[in-house]
């Protein structure tokens, strides 16, 4: 199953996230590369899409649930996240056809990953495993100009140590007023990976952030995801409880919310109808507007007099909304009587939009 594609701004390379079974091929033919059940592909194509290397990351052990979610790149080095279930030793091989053995299994129900290759050989530089006792995991990740990494997902349990180095960044979710709940979280990293500040997004249900945009001009960084209808407020101002809240009105709403580089709150829009919504996917536009996709199930005002009208079903979506101030400039939904979602969103040099489902 692919996951996601990505290309490399530099040199026009493109990347695949996937999942493997078995014995497959990701050259359109012939089934040569082995995999476990449930084991984690990334893959290189130049731009012609012809079949450059393939690394899979076996469990080992048969069982399902390893996942790459998400890639970014910064000089030379691709960066991805997911979420590690393996937690039978020796764990997981991350830099799998030689050189220094990187394993990692996890601790928890399931771990966030965080690893680094260089684009040229996909060798292994460092990968890290964070996470509690309980489920963990990274959904998107993204660096700034100075190589500062961004990361976001979900996390459940209380003082979960963020940090994956010797020094410490705890966060704590809403588990002590809901048990086995989870809250979205926003991290930064340096570039030795010594987490520079790291808190919560929710409240007493699970809640979760799906994806993150730095703007490498402002340094502001950008992060969506879902909240549940909740009796409790969600508040996006990690400094305050008396501001910058918002209350669900649905199975699951979408947030998009904004930081500047050093963690302090800018705007957040957060809105859904009486069903259930989801966000999958950001993008940038060349002026510096957010394009956020998924799908409603509902009637959803985005603000600005920007409004969705249920078709039928779940119905894929996309809107745009500025970046300085979070207020929508366009908002669509697509789809029939049955349900539709949207699974990404990208924005070409032109301005055009393209959404996939």
């Amino acid at each position: 199953r692919g996951q996601s594609v990505f290309v490399d701004p530099t040199t026009r390379n493109v990347y695949l996230l996937a999942t493997a079974s078995g014995s497959v091929s990701f050259a359109g033919s012939g089934f040569g590369s082995s995999a476990g059940s449930g084991s984690m592909a990334l893959v290189k194509y130049d731009n012609a899409l012809t079949l450059k290397i393939t690394k899979i990351f076996n469990n080992g052990t048969g069982n399902p649930g390893d996942v790459l979610t998400d890639l970014a790149f910064y000089g030379p080095d691709l960066y991805v996240t997911g979420s590690l279930i393996t937690s039978t030793n020796p764990g997981v091989e991350f830099n799998p056809g030689g050189g220094t053995s990187t394993k990692l299994a996890s601790v928890g129900i399931s771990d966030i990953i965080i690893a680094r290759y260089d684009t040229t050989t996909l060798s292994n530089i460092w990968a890290y495993k964070i996470g509690g006792t309980d489920a963990d995991a990274g959904t998107g990740i993204d660096l700034d100009n100075s190589g500062n990494i961004y990361l976001t997902g979900f996390f459940t349990g209380q003082n979960v140590d963020i940090d994956p180095t010797a020094a410490t960044k705890t966060v704590s979710d809403a588990s002590n007023l809901v048990s086995g709940s989870a809250d979205a979280f926003v991290v930064k990293y340096n570039s030795l990976m010594v987490a520079q500040w790291a808190f919560n997004i929710g409240a007493g249900l699970t809640d979760r952030g799906n994806d993150i945009l730095v703007d490498k001009a402002s340094g502001n960084v950008y992060v969506g995801g879902i909240v549940k209808d909740d009796a409790l407020n969600v508040y996006f101002d990690p400094t305050t409880t008396t501001m910058a809240s918002f209350t669900g009105v649905g199975l699951n709403d979408i947030f998009v919310a904004s930081y500047t580089s050093s963690g302090a709150y800018n705007w957040h829009l957060a809105t859904g109808s009486t069903g259930e919504e989801d966000l999958t996917s950001l993008a940038f536009d060349s002026g510096g507007n957010i394009v956020l996709s998924g799908f409603a199930s509902g009637n959803v005002n985005f603000g600005s007099s920007k409004t969705i009208t249920a078709l039928g079903g779940k119905d894929a979506y996309f809107a745009v909304i500025s970046g300085t101030s979070g207020l929508a400039t366009a908002a669509y939904n697509l789809g029939g009587t049955s349900n539709e979602q949207a699974n990404g969103v990208a924005v070409t040099s032109t301005g055009k939009i393209l959404v996939v489902g």
